[in-house]
């Protein structure tokens, strides 16, 4: 592992070095500049080149990537002021918030402004005071989880410009012109979920900047921020469990052709996951970093070369505040609590349960008592007795009265058997408490059998019939036994059909219920056991498809298409194969992912073939129509709503041709 670090230190260097002596062009624009926010944020992402759209993992990424806010582990606040040669400030601040299932939320605002501009008359040039010129952008961002191992995210900007403007003709005071425009950012991050070792720890970022256009004023005339396409890979090589090292590349292009691509790459080595050295190179700059991180703090340094008009010579400090509990923590501890919950309702169950059997073991006890059934009330008060947590548990103390007094019945029965048998011949008395012994098992079996209590009747059976009754004794209790035994035979197939019938009519959760009573009974049978296993498996996994199910059509009729889809494909896992439920979960997944798109030429014809049909009444071709221009744009919001409104109109013929027929 030794030599594993000093490679990787090596490599650091000689990727460094390779940087230096890269050879420089002049670039008057940093990453081909055409809006005045484009101007990067962030030391550690200057640290590395600029190569940040897949290694970004701070609330940076509101700038950079928003796909990748859902890379932020804690509660974070990043700053970042700079000062540029021209005496305007251009500060920067974020926050992120990871959400423990639902993605992850920020927020921010960037400015760049003048101060104390000097504003004299157009006439004479005197003074007429000074102003302040400053243009502030706020963003709002949100990412999530699309699908496993792929992130998306967007950065709405919200641009806010003030600046001077021509002065009053009467007062001479100089005027002040605000303006505001709306923009948006897409953004994308993916992992790839391979086990292969070259794509282990490596991530796929790409962002549109400005995918929705700002236009701003600019003096006297308007201007559009052009699209900025941003490309990038990161890839993580730990080296033990303290020390890294990583690589990032990317490759920016802008809408405008007179803007060449721009490339820009980056490295970083980590020190026991708290000092970090980065060097970088983006399109002629050759940059250099560092950064610490302690008790949740990140403190950032990045150098940047003098090849940048906007940005020059240039030391640049960030600081990302980390609060809380990381977003992992977080989930554990909702986790725990969820178990302990779930633990809290099982014990409430158990200690309902426990109830139910104390009450009836004590009903049991007493009416055996008043039978002088002693024995049987001892064996069900002593049932009640061990769910006592002690020998001397408050909560039992008239279960023990109680069985102190059943214990001096049996006393007092046993002093008169001990007479009986000592007025009579031994082997008498013997055979007399064999008998009465026996008696009382056939007595046991045939009040469990009363009960349906059937093992039990069968256990009270055999142990009477092993203390070898004469035949006249021993005739009655098998066939009770024999009895029993098929009573509780029928009873399980009695049982199971009805599960069955329930399970076949989709009432899986009475089914389970009544396979649950089978069970009980086939207690000692396995075979009956695994294949009464079996239909309450196949019906726990019917009623968690029919609640997911129920749920995804409840959703999809409130056009809640999202929640819809995610459901679909929750029940597709029980049934895979289901070819309607599949096209369910495609037509809910499209509605939910809908956008307005542009038509190309081919579906823009058979969209205006579909429309036609519709308006000359032919619904059907209208739809197959429709469906083929779906095939080719199945995320287009107006070829979703066209074929829904057709469908719809089906429909409504179909009900009104059906009530014709039935009047």
């Amino acid at each position: 592992m030794k030599n594993n670090s000093q490679n990787s230190i090596l490599i650091f260097l000689v990727f460094t070095a390779i940087l230096w002596f890269t050879p420089l062009h002049s670039a008057d624009e940093w990453g081909g500049i055409n809006d005045i926010f484009d101007l990067p944020v962030g030391a550690k992402a200057m640290g590395m080149g600029g190569a940040y759209v897949a290694a970004v993992n701070d609330p940076y990424a509101l700038y950079w990537n928003a796909a990748a806010l859902e890379q932020v582990s804690n509660i974070s606040l990043a700053l970042y002021m700079n000062s540029l040669p021209t005496g305007a400030q251009y500060n920067y601040v974020a926050y992120a918030h990871p959400t423990l299932f639902k993605g992850t939320f920020s927020a921010g605002w960037m400015r760049i402004s003048i101060d104390d501009i000097e504003i004299r008359s157009a006439e004479d040039g005197s003074y007429l005071g000074s102003q302040n010129y400053g243009r502030d952008l706020f963003l709002f961002g949100y990412a999530f989880n699309l699908v496993p191992n792929l992130y998306i995210g967007t950065t709405l900007k919200i641009e806010r410009s003030v600046f001077p403007g021509p002065e009053n003709e009467l007062t001479l005071v100089p005027g002040r012109i605000t303006d505001s425009a709306f923009g948006a950012d897409i953004g994308f991050l993916y992992t790839p979920p391979f086990d292969s070792p070259f794509f282990q720890n490596t991530k796929l970022g790409m962002n549109i900047q400005n995918a929705v256009k700002r236009t701003s004023r600019l003096i006297e005339m308007r201007e559009s921020t052009p699209r900025n396409y941003r490309v990038g890979l990161y890839r993580l090589f730990p080296l033990n469990e303290l020390n890294s090292f990583a690589l990032a590349f990317e490759v920016d292009k802008n809408e405008k052709a007179s803007i060449p691509m721009q490339f820009s790459m980056g490295a970083e080595y980590g020190f026991y996951n708290s000092l970090f050295l980065r060097s970088g190179y983006a399109d002629g700059h050759i940059t250099f970093g560092a950064g610490l991180e302690i008790i949740g703090v990140n403190l950032d340094y990045s150098f940047w070369s003098a090849q940048d008009v906007l940005l020059d010579n240039s030391h640049r400090i960030s600081v990302t505040l980390n609060i809380g509990k990381s977003r992992e923590e977080r989930q554990s501890l909702y986790q725990q609590k969820q178990m302990e919950q779930w633990e809290q309702e099982i014990r409430q169950k158990v200690q309902i349960e426990e109830q139910r059997k104390i009450n009836e073991s004590w009903e049991r006890a007493e009416t055996a008592f008043e039978l002088e059934n002693y024995d049987k009330a001892f064996f069900e008060i002593t049932k009640v007795l061990s769910f006592a947590k002690s020998d001397d548990d408050p909560e039992f103390t008239r279960a023990r009265l109680f069985r102190d007094e059943i214990i001096r019945k049996q006393r007092e029965v046993r002093k008169e058997q001990e007479r009986l048998f000592k007025e009579r011949e031994q082997e008498q008395a013997q055979r007399r408490a064999s008998e009465q012994t026996i008696r009382q098992h056939h007595q046991n079996a045939i009040a469990y059998y009363e009960e349906e209590n059937y093992p039990a009747a069968i256990s009270e059976c055999d142990m009477a019939l092993q203390l070898n009754p004469k035949e006249n004794l021993a005739a009655p209790i098998r066939d009770l036994r024999s009895k029993a035994q098929a009573d509780m035979g029928k009873k399980i197939d009695n049982l199971v059909a009805r599960g069955a019938e329930l399970a076949a009519q989709g009432r899986n959760g009475e089914a389970i219920e009544i396979f649950s009573q089978a069970k009980g009974l086939a207690e000692g049978y396995p075979a009956i056991e695994s294949n009464i296993n079996n239909r309450i498996r196949v019906s726990t996994n019917n009623l968690n498809y029919e609640g997911l199910f129920r749920r995804a059509t409840l959703e999809a009729q409130k056009e809640n298409w999202a929640e819809a889809a995610r459901l679909y494909e929750q029940a597709l896992r029980y049934q895979p194969n289901n070819s309607s439920l599949q096209k369910r979960y495609k037509e809910a997944e499209a509605r939910a992912n809908a956008r307005d798109m542009e038509m190309t030429p081919e579906v823009e014809d058979l969209f205006s073939k579909g429309s036609t049909a519709m308006i000359k009444g032919n619904l059907e071709e209208a739809l197959q129509y429709y469906e083929r221009a779906k095939a080719l744009q199945p995320y287009n919001r107006k070829i979703l709503r066209g074929i829904d409104y057709i469908r719809e109109e089906i429909a409504t013929k179909e009900k009104a041709t059906q009530d014709i027929t039935n009047n």
